[in-house]
């Protein structure tokens, strides 16, 4: 049994798309420099992956639905 419903297993597909393009093909660059490119955050954002719990008013996703983040942790663990 999983934690997860379809809306996260989707969010999960996105992010992967998300770190594969923006991400992977940078890291030696971000190790290299001790510090990820400050871009790739305002892309994240652009796309919906930061700010899930700042309300929908302020430009977050208005979600306090933990499993979000979680899914962004695991996935930026792999």
């Amino acid at each position: 049994m999983s934690i997860y419903e379809e809306e996260h297993d989707l969010f999960r597909d996105s992010f992967q798309a998300f770190t594969a393009k923006e991400m992977a093909p940078r890291l030696e660059e971000f190790e290299a420099a001790g510090i990820m490119d400050r871009q790739v955050y305002v892309e994240a954002g652009k796309h919906g992956f930061t700010g899930m719990a700042v309300p929908e008013q302020y430009g977050g996703g208005g979600s306090r639905d933990f499993r979000f983040n979680a899914v962004v942790d695991q996935e930026l663990a792999y």
